[in-house]
């Protein structure tokens, strides 16, 4: 059974991904695979962005935190992310 694990992780010819649903795993041709995201990707629908946007929406993401109404139970993470502790939805704040 490893054996063929590592025969499946050393080709590569197959891409070896999780499935969009349930908890199983897809086998596709590389090739194919890669024509399919490029096809994808060619769809008008899809633009490349002049620079990465996750900075500026974090930074106004973090400003609408800081301004809602709870505000006091917002904590700053080591990185200087905030979070929202799970415990303050309580049935009192209902």
């Amino acid at each position: 059974m490893k054996e063929a694990q590592r025969t499946l992780k050393i080709n590569t010819d197959l891409a070896i991904l999780p499935a969009d649903k349930g908890n199983a795993t897809v086998i596709l041709i590389t090739v194919d695979y890669k024509q399919k995201i490029i096809a994808l990707l060619e769809d008008p629908s899809y633009k490349r962005l002049a620079r990465d946007p996750t900075e500026s929406k974090e930074r106004k993401t973090t400003l609408l935190l800081k301004k809602s109404t709870h505000r006091r139970y917002l904590q700053t993470t080591a990185s200087g992310l905030l979070q929202i502790p799970e415990t303050i939805w309580t049935s009192q704040d209902t």
